[in-house]
């Protein structure tokens, strides 16, 4: 079995992926931000006695600790890079600023490509966001080659007039963030693979805190709409990301950048399936919208080769947002 590192490991996505790595017999070095006795840190600790003496948590606060991440890479088999500044939704100002906050996701991610190089690991697996690929593609299709355009996340007007400055700053992080790491890895002869999750990935709770994005899920069932910027959605399960994950790192011939979502659906979808599975629900109104994304009833398709090329079978709509709320319910997060 190999040993991998996981960056950011605690964040949700990488929390499904980490018990993957572990149940498959893999050996995982995780980086946190915290203290090995912080209460975010307690579904690892558990893992931990769950798999003896096969996972070890680094604290790392700063990422652009390029030595510290050295220590920790060095005789890894390869390293999934998911550590990310994510500011809260939309509209609420960051402390860090727009400037700030697209530098931390660039010189975090460089700098662990950087410690990678430093550590002779050959294969990285970065997670990257649907914001580096979405954003003033509003229709059509979206594929592999597709990139967010810096004439909307840049425009003065957009960020000036709306209230979604901090959504445009975050797109912006994203698509410097996988830029920069696809041109850092072209010069210096490292093997990445780039996963872009569609930008509803829910699933089944990983630890006792929700992210952000299940808490647009929860929201809705508890009756309030937060998905208001969206016309369209690329709703996917949190376990097949980490399939995708897992498999572009064990794939000899995987390559490049990988859509994980199914055709994007537009928002009135997401509301009428849910209230199918859950009649009885109050659900939110559809209302309150702000459309800062995609066309009001549009979607978009999705063009990848993730299901051909990573050998994955992408779970639909109904049964994604199912096992997200009732995982929900069953801790008391609904």
């Amino acid at each position: 079995m190999s040993t991998y590192a996981i960056t950011g490991s605690n964040g949700f996505i990488a929390s499904h992926l980490v018990t993957k790595m572990l149940e498959q017999g893999h050996s995982i070095r995780a980086t946190v931000r915290y203290e090995n006795d912080a209460p975010q840190l307690e579904c690892m600790r558990n893992l931990q006695a769950a798999h003896p003496n096969k996972l070890t948590i680094h604290k790392v606060e700063d990422l652009t600790k390029v030595d510290e991440l050295v220590e920790v890479f060095r005789g890894c088999d390869g390293v999934f890079h998911m550590a990310a500044v994510h500011p809260k939704y939309g509209f609420e100002e960051t402390p860090e600023g727009r400037e700030e906050l697209i530098a931390i996701a660039v010189k975090g991610t460089v700098s662990a490509l950087e410690a990678c190089v430093k550590a002779d690991v050959k294969r990285v697996v970065l997670t990257s966001s649907l914001a580096a690929v979405e954003c003033g593609n509003d229709e059509g299709a979206l594929t592999e080659g597709t990139w967010s355009k810096a004439d909307v996340f840049d425009s003065a007007e957009k960020l000036e007039k709306t209230t979604w400055a901090t959504h445009y700053t975050y797109v912006k992080s994203k698509t410097e963030q996988e830029k920069a790491a696809v041109d850092f890895a072209e010069k210096n002869g490292l093997d990445l693979r780039v996963i872009v999750p569609g930008n509803l990935c829910v699933g089944p709770i990983a630890n006792k805190e929700i992210n952000g994005t299940m808490t647009r899920l929860r929201d809705i069932m508890s009756g309030t709409n937060t998905l208001k910027g969206a016309a369209d959605l690329g709703v996917v399960h949190v376990e097949d990301v980490v399939a995708a994950h897992v498999a572009s790192m064990t794939k000899d011939d995987a390559c490049g950048r990988y859509l994980v979502t199914r055709n994007m659906v537009k928002i009135e979808e997401i509301f009428e399936t849910l209230k199918g599975l859950y009649p009885s629900a109050k659900l939110a109104a559809m209302d309150n919208m702000d459309i800062c994304s995609g066309v009001q009833g549009k979607a978009r398709t999705i063009e990848t080769r993730t299901e051909k090329e990573l050998g994955l079978k992408l779970k639909d709509l109904s049964t994604t947002l199912k096992d997200a709320v009732d995982s929900m319910v069953i801790n008391n997060s609904v």
